[in-house]
């Protein structure tokens, strides 16, 4: 998925005319990688690109807006469609691990406590000793 974020960044920028659309590519595809923080330094990147690169302030701003629009449809809509089919998670402890988290570290443990519950249950999915875990974790 994260190849295809960047596969698209880089003709959305190609398609606007900014110079090496291969190095916003893979700017996009490694941002992708960092969850919540990198999209959003990715969408101030973008801005800035935008704004040296185009005189326009309305055009300006459609880089920044189109990276938005195609991480928001790869995270949203087809990164869940692909996941929900073989991966589950406990909406009890889901509900705990949030508070949980959100007691310890505020709202950083909140937005971190679910993939660290994947984590978790990816982790006890593939050691055959905690495979019972795992299967209480996905509910």
């Amino acid at each position: 998925m994260n190849g295809l974020v960047g596969i698209a960044t880089g003709l959305v920028m190609w398609g606007f005319g900014t110079g090496d659309p291969i190095l916003w590519g893979v700017v996009a595809f490694l941002l992708n990688y960092i969850p919540v923080i990198g999209p959003c330094f990715g969408v101030g990147l973008f801005l800035l690109v935008g704004a040296l690169g185009i005189n326009s302030i309305w055009q300006a701003l459609l880089p920044a807006a189109c990276y938005l629009t195609i991480h928001l449809i790869e995270g949203q809509i087809v990164t869940p469609l692909i996941l929900a089919r073989r991966f589950t998670l406990n909406p009890v402890l889901v509900i705990m691990t949030l508070v949980f988290w959100f007691w310890m570290w505020g709202v950083i443990g909140a937005v971190l406590s679910i993939p660290m519950l994947a984590i978790a249950k990816i982790i006890c999915d593939r050691i055959r000793p905690l495979a019972a875990l795992g299967h209480f974790l996905s509910g």
